[in-house]
Order: structure tokens, then sequence, then C-alpha cells
């Protein structure tokens, strides 16, 4: 069973509020079936040019336990839950840079 939009937004807006860990099933453009992507979500904001909502977070790869910053679309998220691990504001989070412009929810520095 699919999420609806609304509540993708919902558990992402949470998840960042309260530092928890989710599990999204991404839809990129280049393949057939979403994947799982296991994410630290840290600002939820609309993009200046495209509108899109979007937000920015650390996957992390379960293989090596490395991560990196990415950017989501909302729209393409088929499902996704929210894990109790907590985790901590990653490196190289700033809060304030200008494509936050348009931020709807943001972790607490």
């Amino acid at each position: 069973m699919e999420t609806t939009q609304n509540e993708i937004i919902e558990k992402i807006s949470l998840a960042i509020q309260t530092k928890k860990t989710i599990r999204i099933w991404y839809q990129k453009l280049t393949e057939k079936e979403p994947t799982l992507r296991i994410i630290n979500p840290h600002n939820l904001y609309e993009h200046a040019t495209t509108d899109n909502l979007i937000f920015d977070g650390v996957q992390l790869n379960k293989v090596d336990n490395s991560y990196d910053w990415k950017q989501f679309v909302v729209n393409r998220i088929t499902k996704i839950r929210i894990t109790p691990d907590n985790f901590t504001i990653a490196k190289g989070y700033n809060g304030t840079s200008k494509r936050y412009t348009l931020s709807r929810v943001a972790i607490e520095i």
C-alpha cells in the first residue's frame, strides 16, 4: 500500500523535528521500481526555481557505514517509515544556506 503525499510530508517533518532516521522507497526517474533508502533527514523545503518540495538528508550505506548528502523530491517517495533510531546533525549541514530560504521544517541547531 502506497502512502499519501500528506502522510509522507507529515512523517518527514516529524522525523526532522525528532531527529529520527527514516526508511523511504524512492522512485528514481531512471529505475523501474522504487528502491529502499535509509536517510537522516535535515531540512524540508520548496525548491526556489522548480517549486518541488524537497528534503535534504544523509543517505546511509549499510555496507560500509558511510554516508552521503542527497536531495530527495518528495513526490517520488512511495512509502516511508520512521525508525526508532536517533541521529545527530551531520557534518556539513548549514541551516542558514540560501537553498533553505523556503524551508518548511528544519533541524534545530
